[in-house]
């Protein structure tokens, strides 16, 4: 028995080939058996060919709910877009039905979501609510109105009502009317002052320059609103030269207290003394001190009866100023206004008044108000 060699092993004429497979073939490129195609017998049919991938499942109608919801979230959410787009009714916001009707649109659409024909809808539904709902769109306003500062368009039709108030609350229309106008205070006040100012010169030979103007300012009407009745000031004349004497002021006052007395003002109050209303402490944070002698400023007051007028003669001297701080207030004021720093100031005020031009139309405007 010849043991075969390793050279035997190729085949003869292949001398330098790769060696044969070992019986059975290597490992990793052994695959199962290999089967021949069948021959069709004669006179079969041929196989069938593989069924083809199943067909995706048809996607559920959306159901009549979840179109209806769509529709009432669409339609909720444009009308809340209306009110900031036109700026009207934005008190809605803030009103206890909004909150309830967003809570019942966004309760509809979560039910809407429980339902396979209606979770589609219902999404869009979802987002849109998200996204255009009565706080956001709410939001936006807010932001508008504070850039404008009107928030009128926050405030409710009673609201709105009682804003335009002509008169003052808690104030009769009556006693508004019965109050002298504002043109007959004025004429009143100019003549006093140019009475004043004529005796003042003529004893203490003082010269004026005007050193205020005329204003008014319309009352809040206690509702929000502007009153029709108004705050009044007279011009304000000042002395150019200081006016530091103790024994002059005392003369002063007596002088005022005669003129206010001719025409018919009340027999004056000097403030500056407390006039048993003003304690120690009061007197010397408005005047400086609690002694005349010693204050920096002087004020006496009068009312005309019956009215609201009331006219003041000030003195300020700077001389009884220890601390400076009055005098830095006084040349704030002057470098503001252009007010001397010290002497006799003239001033009259009057307070909630009604003009002469606008009674008619303080009469007609309360007639909306009779049965409030």
């Amino acid at each position: 028995m010849v043991t075969p060699t390793p050279q035997s092993r190729y085949v003869e004429g292949t001398e330098g080939a790769p060696p044969l497979p070992p019986p059975g073939g290597y490992r990793a490129g052994r695959g199962g058996p290999r089967r021949a195609p069948a021959t069709p017998v004669a006179g079969s049919e041929p196989p069938a060919a593989p069924a083809a991938k199943a067909a995706r499942a048809p996607r559920p109608r959306a159901s009549l709910a979840a179109k209806i919801i769509l529709g009432v979230a669409i339609a909720h959410a444009l009308g809340l877009a209306a009110y900031v787009w036109f700026g009207r009714g934005s008190s809605y916001f803030l009103s206890l039905n909004a909150v309830v009707l967003q809570l019942v649109v966004l309760a509809a659409v979560i039910v809407v979501l429980l339902s396979a024909r209606g979770r589609r809808l219902g999404t869009i539904a979802l987002v849109i609510t998200l996204l255009l709902n009565t706080a956001t769109l709410g939001g936006v306003r807010a932001v508008v109105a504070a850039q404008t500062g009107d928030y009128s368009d926050f405030k409710s039709s009673d609201q709105r009502y009682w804003e335009a108030y002509p008169g003052l609350r808690d104030v009769p229309a009556s006693e508004l009317l019965s109050q002298p106008s504002m043109e007959s205070l004025r004429e009143r006040s100019t003549a006093i002052m140019a009475d004043l100012r004529e005796r003042i010169s003529a004893e203490f030979g003082v010269t004026w320059v005007r050193s205020g103007d005329e204003g008014q300012r319309n009352k809040r009407n206690g509702y929000g609103g502007e009153s029709m009745a108004v705050d009044w000031t007279s011009e304000t004349w000042s002395t150019v030269e200081p006016f530091r004497n103790l024994e002059d002021k005392r003369r002063l006052m007596a002088l005022v207290s005669e003129v206010f007395v001719s025409h018919g003002f009340r027999y004056p109050v000097a403030l500056n003394t407390g006039g048993g209303v003003f304690t120690p402490d009061i007197l010397t944070k408005m005047f400086g001190a609690a002694e005349p002698e010693n204050q920096h400023s002087w004020s006496t007051y009068s009312e005309y009866p019956g009215s609201n007028l009331g006219f003041y003669v000030d003195i300020d001297d700077l001389s009884r100023d220890p601390t400076g701080q009055f005098r830095a207030e006084r040349e704030a004021l002057a470098e503001r206004y252009g007010k001397p720093l010290e002497g006799i100031t003239l001033m009259g005020r009057a307070w909630s008044v009604l003009s002469e031009e606008r009674l008619p139309e303080f009469r007609a405007a309360m007639e909306n108000y009779r049965s409030s």
